[in-house]
């Protein structure tokens, strides 16, 4: 198999596309290392986004806004107020966390949260956009028998400011006056705009973000190598998916100081429709940093869609 290696930018290259039991082998698509189409879904459809320029962090006013809570999940919400022209909000920002001692940490969130997700779209000078942080509040590491243990462990993991780099060096946001806790779990939205109708928001019949997306990740793989991974995307609707424009995918390695990954735009060459019913198996690789010892990782993977599907699990490196 030939290996490449694109940009510095992009650390992941490629393989093919093959099939699964609801799959022929005819399907079998080649991976392509293709950039980022510029596309989002909407309520109704996949639209080509406006010509709006991307929002550059110089405009962007930030603000905590008012958060919230359900079922064990936590919700950090920073606003992005536009002062400048009309310009275009999306993407997942890379974070760092500012600590109560005033340390920058680079933090490794997964994508998608547990509440309703931004979705990219245009602003104009005066509105505003979002950008979510979630957490959970209950996990074994604040639960330990020594209660002195479990308050250290929490206020190492506590964070009172968030530093944000936009996409596509837009730029950096700081945001302080926040306070989450990432002893347990972390996850991450795009900046964007509320999807219409919050709360009651139903996924269009047909969209990508109807499908649903599941890993084949081995258990541990080798550091300094590229890791050969599948995703299976599985249409369980009565409607056909089109994939036409096709989605962007973001993957994720997270590592403990030095995140790893990057957004591609998914082959449809010859994949231009899951029937319902039916399943979709792309084969893909993402290159593993070097380590110099036993590491769990958290990997993520998704159609950026700004609801999903996501998948994600834990990978335990080796070096």
């Amino acid at each position: 198999m030939k290996r490449m290696i694109l940009a510095p930018t992009v650390i992941a290259a490629g393989v093919a596309l093959s099939g699964c039991s609801h799959a022929t082998p005819s399907t079998v698509v080649a991976w392509e290392p293709l950039p980022p189409g510029s596309t989002t879904t909407t309520t109704t459809t996949t639209t080509t986004l406006a010509p709006e320029p991307a929002c550059r962090a110089s405009q962007l006013q930030s603000s905590p806004g008012q958060g919230g809570a359900a079922a064990g999940n936590e919700e950090t919400q920073v606003l992005l107020t536009n002062t400048g022209p009309a310009c275009q909000l999306g993407g997942y920002p890379a974070l760092v966390g500012i600590s109560l001692s005033g340390e920058h940490m680079t933090l490794n969130p997964m994508h998608g949260t547990f509440f309703t997700n931004p979705i990219p779209g245009d602003i104009s000078r005066g509105q505003q956009g979002e950008f979510l942080i979630g957490t959970t509040d209950a996990c074994t590491a604040l639960n330990q028998p020594d209660q002195a243990a479990s308050i250290a462990n929490a206020k190492a993991n506590t964070y009172v400011g968030a530093i944000l780099t936009l996409p596509n060096g837009a730029g950096v946001i700081s945001v302080s006056g926040l306070r989450f806790d990432t002893a347990c779990s972390l996850d991450e939205s795009q900046v964007g705009v509320k999807p219409p109708q919050p709360f009651t928001y139903a996924i269009p019949a047909g969209s990508p973000q109807s499908l649903s997306a599941t890993l084949r990740v081995p258990a541990s793989v080798r550091s300094g190598t590229e890791m050969d991974y599948q995703v299976v995307l599985d249409n369980a609707t009565s409607t056909p998916v089109a994939l036409h424009p096709c989605p962007n995918y973001t993957e994720v390695l997270g590592l403990p100081t030095r995140p790893t990954g990057h957004t591609y735009q998914l082959n449809c060459v010859s994949v231009r429709l899951i029937l319902p019913g039916k399943s979709r198996v792309f084969a893909m690789e993402i290159a593993v940093p070097k380590v110099d010892a036993a590491t769990l990782a958290k990997f993520s993977w998704a159609l950026d869609t700004g609801e999903g599907p996501y998948a994600g699990q834990a990978l335990r490196l080796l070096p």
